[in-house]
């Protein structure tokens, strides 16, 4: 059975044996938007769905060569949500497409976008309508987690696209 499971996900046999631990998702670190609205046991269930496929992503890093991170960190003030104005919203994002060499304009894939920059982005399937989307940081690559549930290009665009913005 593990055999065909191997070949099937193309990931080798010892993935799934005894020795290769899987890093916990703390739920401290993951960035679910409304907390009140998401129960524990949901945010568990996709944490434990990113765990899963952080895992994956390292299996196939033994095959394949994948992204290096190289999201910007812009410096964004302490007291950002009380005192960024417009003026300082559009220089984080003109900055923000500089160092992610985009023009101006929309973003013709969001989820290529940061794929290409070293995210690992899934999508969470069967999860709860109240989880839209997280990110989370384990080790040096980040993961977002976006949920198919919507069925909404629109929505699932913006969802990636705050995912980003948690990370520039």
């Amino acid at each position: 059975m593990l055999d065909k499971l191997a070949e099937v996900l193309e990931v080798p046999v010892e993935f799934f044996r005894a020795g290769n631990p899987v890093p916990v998702l703390p739920a401290a670190g993951a960035h679910f938007r409304s907390l009140r609205s998401t129960s524990a046991l949901e945010r568990e269930r996709a944490l434990s769905f990113g765990e899963l496929a952080l895992a994956m992503f390292a299996a196939a890093e033994l095959h394949v060569e994948l992204p290096s991170m190289a999201l910007p960190e812009l410096e964004i003030p302490t007291d950002w949500a009380e005192d960024m104005d417009r003026a300082g919203i559009e220089t984080l994002a003109r900055q923000a497409r500089e160092a992610l060499d985009l023009a101006a304009g929309p973003v013709p894939h969001v989820v290529r976008l940061l794929e290409a920059h070293g995210v690992a982005v899934v999508r969470l399937e069967d999860t709860s309508d109240k989880v839209d989307a997280f990110c989370h940081q384990q080790g040096y690559r980040p993961l977002v987690l976006l949920s198919s549930g919507k069925q909404d290009k629109a929505r699932s665009r913006f969802d990636a696209a705050h995912e980003l913005g948690g990370w520039c």
